[in-house]
């Protein structure tokens, strides 16, 4: 935050404070870079994979239902930061689905625009994607 506060000419963190809520600050346009500088994006692809894994087996489970029962996975990636987790959940789900595992979507959302800019892109560096195994 300090270094944002000297973007915007301040001596530190304390004079950002004061002026942020001094009324009139314009403070609704500072607030997307606020959530940029405070929120850490952490993010990698197949990230906790034993997580990923249970979503397969509970999206496998649910083709086990009865006739006439259409499943459907809705599933909110919250703080998807550069969309490495939510290009992840989608991987695992398409895998499940050609196994025939349910139809699913995927919504991702961040607080930081910066990120999700990034995210829309779908361009990695090679050592980010190493993870994802090669079939995929």
């Amino acid at each position: 935050m300090r270094r944002r506060a000297r973007s915007l000419g301040l001596s530190g963190v304390g004079e950002y404070h004061d002026w942020f809520f001094a009324s009139g600050s314009g403070r609704e346009d500072e607030l997307q870079h606020l959530l940029d500088v405070a929120t850490t994006n952490k993010t990698s692809f197949f990230r906790e994979a034993e997580h990923f894994d249970t979503l397969a087996d509970l999206a496998l489970a649910a083709r086990r239902r009865p006739p006439g029962q259409r499943a459907l996975f809705r599933v909110w990636c919250a703080g998807c930061a550069t969309g490495e987790e939510a290009y992840t959940l989608a991987m695992v789900l398409l895998e499940a689905r050609l196994r025939g595992g349910p139809e699913f979507s995927i919504l991702a959302t961040d607080v930081s625009m910066q990120v999700l800019e990034r995210a829309r892109t779908a361009i990695y560096d090679e050592d980010l994607v190493k993870p994802v195994p090669s079939a995929l």
